[in-house]
C-alpha cells in the first residue's frame, strides 16, 4: 500500500509516513493532514505533490500514477500562502530568482526565506514558472521574467517581506511576441524592457488605459550579426539617457542602442568567440557600473562601464567607455575562480559585484 508523509519547505517532516488510501479525495487528505498537525497557521495553506499544487477537487488516484508505482511513497510539501498587506519597500537582503524551484528567495545573514512563488510550477496567482530574472520598479513593484509562462509578472511587496501577484505586465501576443523572456530592466519612466533570446529581439512594454502594449525596440529581424539584428540576446541594461546595452550570446558581443535607433553599435567584443581582451565568449548577462573616467568625444559614449558575465570564458570582464579591450575582474586566472557564471549584479552603494554560478548553485560576492 502506498504511504504518505508531509514535509515543510525546510525539509522537516511534519506528518507521517502513514498508509494511504488512494481513493481518498484531495480535499479530505488536506483536511486530515491539517487536523493531525493540530497547528494554527498564520495564513491559508496548500499542499504540493511532485512540484504541483494538490487539486481542490477529485481523488488522489487521478492525480498520481499509482498504476505504475503501486507501492510509491508520496511526499507532500506544506506551504503557507502569504496574506495581503499594504505594499511596502523591499526588506534588506539579496533577492534571488530560482529557475528550477519556481520561486524567489530573500537572503540575509546566510539564511533565506521564500518571498514569491514556492507553490510549484504554474500560472496561478501564487505561482511562478521558470523565473529567469528579477528587477525592482517604482512603489515597491517587482517584475519577474518567467520562461515557463512566457510572461513578465508584476508583484507587490507586502508585510513580512512576502509578495503578492498583481498582474501580467508583458506576455506573448500577436502584436508583440514574447517567446523566451530572459533579462529585463526598467527605465526612469517605468517602462519595462525584455530581452527575448528565442525571438532575437528586445521589446518595450507600457500600460496605457489599462491596456498593456509591447513594441520591438531592437532586433526582431531574425538571428544575425548585422547591426540591425540580434542573435540570442541574454542580457539587457539601460542607462539614465535611455540607451540600451544588449549582450548577444549568439554574436559574442555587446551592442548599444540609442533611443529610437534602428541599429546598434558594438561596444564590447564582436571579434569572434575567444578569450583575448578584445573578445567575448558566450556573454549571458551584463550590468552597468558608474564610471570614474570622463566621457569620450564620441557620440552616445556614456559615463558607464559595462560589466559582462561570460559563460564561455568563466570570467567577468569590464569594458570602459570608448575602449575596445577589456580588463578581467573575476575568473579566468584571477581569484576567485568562476565555474559557469550565469548572472551579474553591480551594487552602486558599495561597489560589490554579485555573480551567480550555475555549477556550484551559489551566488558569489566579488
Amino acid at each position: 500500500m502506498p504511504s504518505v508523509q508531509v514535509r515543510a519547505l525546510s525539509g522537516r517532516v511534519l506528518w507521517g509516513p502513514k498508509d494511504l488510501d488512494i481513493t481518498i479525495s484531495c480535499a479530505k487528505l488536506k483536511e486530515d493532514v491539517l487536523t493531525s498537525l493540530g497547528e494554527r497557521f498564520p495564513a491559508p495553506v496548500q499542499l504540493l505533490v511532485e512540484d504541483m499544487l494538490l487539486p481542490e477537487h477529485g481523488r488522489l488516484e487521478t492525480v498520481l500514477p499509482f498504476e505504475k508505482y503501486p507501492q510509491m511513497a508520496i511526499e507532500l510539501t506544506l506551504v503557507v500562502k502569504p496574506q495581503a498587506h499594504k505594499p511596502s519597500e523591499p526588506l534588506p537582503g539579496l533577492y534571488v530568482s530560482e529557475l528550477n524551484n519556481h520561486r524567489v528567495t530573500r537572503w540575509l545573514n546566510a539564511s533565506a526565506e521564500i518571498v514569491m512563488g514556492g507553490f510549484g510550477r504554474g500560472s496561478e496567482r501564487s505561482q511562478l514558472a521558470g523565473p529567469r530574472s528579477i528587477v525592482s520598479g517604482a512603489n515597491g513593484a517587482i517584475y519577474i521574467a518567467e520562461i515557463g509562462n512566457q510572461r513578465v509578472s508584476e508583484w507587490s511587496l507586502q508585510g513580512r517581506g512576502l509578495a503578492q501577484y498583481v498582474k501580467t505586465i508583458a506576455e506573448n501576443t500577436p502584436a508583440c511576441s514574447l517567446e523566451e523572456p530572459g533579462a529585463i530592466c526598467v527605465d526612469n519612466d517605468g517602462q519595462l524592457y525584455v530581452a527575448d533570446s528565442k525571438a532575437h529581439a528586445v521589446s518595450c512594454w507600457i500600460e496605457e488605459n489599462t491596456r498593456i502594449e509591447g513594441r520591438i525596440v531592437a532586433g526582431g529581424k531574425g538571428p544575425g550579426d548585422d547591426l540591425d539584428q540580434l542573435n540570442r540576446p541574454t542580457g539587457v541594461a539601460i542607462d539614465d539617457d535611455g540607451t540600451l546595452y544588449i549582450a548577444e550570446f549568439g554574436n559574442d558581443r555587446v551592442t548599444r542602442w540609442a533611443p529610437g535607433a534602428k541599429m546598434g553599435e558594438v561596444v564590447a567584443g564582436g571579434n569572434g568567440w575567444g578569450d583575448d581582451l578584445d573578445q567575448l565568449a558566450g556573454p549571458v548577462a551584463l550590468s552597468l557600473q558608474g564610471s570614474s573616467k570622463p566621457r569620450t568625444k564620441k557620440p552616445h559614449d556614456t559615463a558607464f562601464a559595462i560589466l559582462v558575465c561570460e559563460l564561455g570564458n568563466n570570467r567577468i570582464s569590464r569594458w570602459w567607455p570608448g575602449e575596445r579591450r577589456c580588463e578581467v575582474l573575476v575568473g579566468h586566472g584571477t581569484l576567485p575562480e568562476l565555474m559557469g557564471p550565469q548572472e551579474i549584479f553591480y551594487n552602486d552603494e558599495d561597489g560589490s559585484i554579485f555573480v551567480s554560478a550555475v555549477v556550484v548553485f551559489a551566488v558569489m560576492i566579488c
